[in-house]
């Protein structure tokens, strides 16, 4: 049985990052399902196959089973493929977050993300040369079987201050117990190498504790209700601003909501901030700032900077501000603009206003019917067969502007009286509003 790579840690990182902005339960690691997706990707490579049909015709169920996945109750299990050439800087880390970035910008794999059905994962990142060319492969196989949740996390040496896990950064070899409260059998786990670890649990609560290797003993209360809980460990911990079950009104970098209405500002340095449950308000700083308002119609201001500025669950309004900012809408009706910069601009699930501002933006609706708007610079508007039915208000080939279609989208186009229409296989459409085809140019759309 495997145990996850530094590099398939980060990718569960970068999946619980997503489910936990929609509002889903995080992903534990499987030692059979990483085994059946370190599997599957080592035979794709060795076989020059891309394929969900694998070794002797399989299935992805057939090899969780074969990997001894056990299903039991009520089962479900899915399947996630991508690759991409080497790229770019040393290492794979990069390659590694552009397959996630791919995966998240297809509606299928997107789905499986962010399906709140799901409670194990395993992960199979691979590298060898396939048809002429030095590949990056990632096989994620998701899973539920029987009746534990389970309590996750990583723990990690935080060299770069970002507060969120690096390949190289894992902690190996922690101690992890879970004592139930009010009694009852103590369940144990060591972090993997990568830092990773996963209990199995009943629900209820606990208290988390961990120790060894060096560090002084840290414990905290976890309560297990109807889902799996991330509980991750930091060095050096994160000085955080306390927050109240209350309407909180806090400054600070790093800085997490409760059940409230609260105001969380950041400072001119790094800022990571999490709104909670309630209808918050948050503004980064000068730098950088990672931003969730997480459930609750909230308001959050990015600030100068270039920030990720996400919404989570609820109706929100999101504006990037000032730099090149990436603005997540997620669950809802958002309302988001990237503002100053060349931004990345998703709407998510939902009937979401999608505008890019000043800049060279890069715009999708996502799920819904949209409305979408580039404003100054040159636009790029997204979209593919699963999409909703979106318009873009200000379209202009003249300066710039281009519409771009996920791989594989089959799609035709048409004058209809003062509007193009693109209708889109799989029933996506999207309407530039007071164009004329006469004014387009050869290139003015691109598949892939």
């Amino acid at each position: 049985m495997s145990a996850p790579t530094p590099y398939e840690q980060y990718m569960l990182e970068l999946v619980n990052a997503e489910r936990a902005a929609a509002g889903v339960q995080p992903l534990a690691f499987d030692f059979q399902l990483n085994d059946s997706a370190e599997l599957h990707s080592q035979w794709m490579i060795a076989n020059d196959t891309f394929s969900h049909t694998g070794a002797g015709g399989s299935t992805p169920t057939d090899r969780m089973v074969a990997a001894g996945y056990q299903l039991t109750g009520s089962w479900t299990t899915g399947e996630n493929l991508a690759w991409q050439s080497l790229r770019g800087a040393a290492g794979i880390q990069d390659d590694v977050s552009d397959l996630h970035v791919g995966l998240m910008n297809s509606p299928g794999h997107r789905a499986n993300i962010l399906n709140g059905n799901f409670r194990e994962i395993g992960i199979g990142i691979e590298t060898g040369e396939y048809q002429g060319w030095q590949g990056v492969f990632a096989t994620q196989n998701f899973a539920k079987t029987g009746s534990a949740f389970f309590i996750t996390g990583v723990a990690f040496d935080d060299q770069d201050g970002d507060l969120f896990y690096d390949p190289g950064e894992g902690l190996g070899g922690l101690m992890v117990t879970a004592q139930p409260v009010g009694g009852g059998a103590t369940l144990t786990a060591t972090t993997y190498g990568s830092g990773g670890y996963d209990i199995a649990v009943s629900p209820g609560s606990y208290t988390l504790t961990f120790s060894g290797s060096g560090f002084a003993t840290v414990s905290r209360t976890v309560s297990v209700g109807s889902a799996n809980v991330k509980a991750d460990w930091i060095d050096p911990a994160p000085t955080w601003t306390g927050a109240t079950p209350g309407n909180d009104n806090l400054t600070g970098s790093n800085l997490e909501g409760l059940s409230g209405n609260d105001t969380l500002g950041g400072t001119p340095s790094q800022d990571w901030l999490r709104g909670g449950d309630g209808n918050d308000s948050l503004s980064g700083g000068d730098a950088f700032d990672d931003m969730h308002g997480n459930r609750g119609d909230d308001t959050l201001h990015g600030g100068a900077g270039d920030d990720w500025v996400v919404g989570g669950q609820g109706s929100d309004q999101l504006y990037g501000d000032d730099g090149s900012d990436v603005v997540l809408g997620n669950l809802g009706d958002d309302a988001l603009l990237g503002g100053p910069g060349n931004d990345v601009v998703r709407g998510g699930q939902g009937n979401d206003a999608v505008t890019g501002g000043a800049g060279n933006d890069w715009l999708a609706g996502d799920l819904g019917d949209d409305t979408l708007a580039g404003s100054l610079g040159a636009d790029t508007f997204h979209s593919w067969s699963g999409a909703g039915g979106d318009r873009v208000i200000d379209f202009s080939y003249a300066e710039g502007d281009r519409v771009n279609l996920l791989a594989g989208t089959s799609w035709s186009a048409a004058q209809s009286g003062s509007d193009v229409v693109i209708d889109m296989v799989g029933g996506a459409r999207m309407v530039l509003v007071g164009v004329s085809m006469s004014s387009l140019g050869s290139d003015w759309i691109t598949v892939g």
